[in-house]
């Protein structure tokens, strides 16, 4: 088994709403990689109830406070019978989900060429390395999420994350694999990619 788990059950879909609440506080930062400065190609924002950062390539983003739906959907998440559904279908989570304090959230908008290069997640700022990435999108949003092995250039693992799918990170995945989403114009089945894409990430950062 690889150090992450695709969930099947699913959450309604929430992208719209999501979109209109989340919208005017998302914006594309500047990030340093290999010592160039990049606009990041995708909206990006940090919301946690408390008064989180979280740094990554370069950049130190500034937690804001969860609009409603984002918080409900934290609430839920952070439940005992939801995680508890969760360690049941999927026993490598027993006892290892931490209380989400925060999500990070990536906009892939429609008809645009968001993506997401190949990186790892730095987890110096936190206190867990279980990572669970939501994802919520229109008719034709779903992006391809690849793993690669350490090192290699060559796709170990894809998938398409549909609408409500998640897809959980697990000790030891960010310092074996590293993920992307890159730009293309057709999903694995040849159809053209014209939807947008909410990928939420919810993170225990520290104290």
């Amino acid at each position: 088994m690889y150090p992450w788990y695709r969930d099947t059950v699913v959450l309604p879909d929430q992208y719209e709403q999501l979109v209109a609440e989340l919208g005017p506080s998302l914006s594309s930062g500047t990030v340093r990689v290999r010592g160039k400065s990049y606009t990041e190609p995708r909206l990006t924002g940090l919301f946690s109830p408390l008064a989180q950062t979280m740094k990554y390539s370069g950049r130190t983003a500034q937690a804001m406070l969860p609009p409603p739906t984002l918080a409900a959907l934290l609430e839920l998440i952070n439940s005992q019978s939801f995680q508890e559904a969760v360690a049941e279908r999927e026993p490598r989570l027993a006892g290892i989900i931490p209380q989400f304090n925060s999500i990070f959230v990536n906009h892939y908008r429609p008809l645009s060429e968001d993506h997401l290069g190949l990186h790892s997640d730095s987890l110096a700022d936190h206190a867990s390395e279980v990572i669970l990435s939501l994802t919520f999108c229109q008719k034709q949003g779903a992006r391809i999420f690849r793993f690669f092995a350490k090192g290699s250039t060559t796709t170990h693992t894809q998938m398409e994350l549909q609408t409500g799918e998640m897809l959980w990170m697990l000790p030891g995945c960010q310092a074996q694999f590293s993920h992307a989403v890159n730009y293309r114009k057709t999903n694995l089945a040849g159809e053209r990619i014209t939807g947008g894409r909410l990928n939420l990430t919810f993170r225990c950062l520290k104290l």
